[in-house]
């Protein structure tokens, strides 16, 4: 590819690709050097699979939150303050959190349901 090509494609850029090392290096500064190159895979299917899978591991943890709050008793029950009292409850919540951490970064890009 001519320099002018280059000049005209990517601006300023096709310096920085053409000093790279072949493969992956120069296929980097590539893709940075225009918008217009980044295409990647979704990886759609598996990251569906493991979507899947965590919801099955949420809606586990959310039924076990459910029966230990059952348990709970007193005037802080279904409090912030009572989960804080028990490290069973508190340890199930934080177990949900790490995993809806997880989910959160997996489905950006797919439509929510409760």
């Amino acid at each position: 590819m001519s320099h002018a090509a280059n000049s005209f494609a990517f601006g300023d850029n096709w310096r920085s690709v053409e000093s790279h090392v072949q493969g992956y290096p120069s296929l980097a500064a590539l893709v940075d050097a225009s918008s217009s190159f980044r295409l990647f895979r979704r990886f759609g299917w598996i990251r569906a699979r493991r979507l899947l899978y965590l919801q099955t591991e949420l809606s586990h943890l959310e039924a076990k939150i459910r029966e230990a709050d059952g348990r709970c008793t007193g005037p802080q029950r279904g409090l912030a303050a009572e989960a804080l009292k028990n490290p069973d409850l508190k340890r199930l919540i934080d177990k949900a959190g790490v995993k809806l951490e997880d989910y959160g970064t997996y489905s950006p890009t797919l439509s929510a349901v409760s």
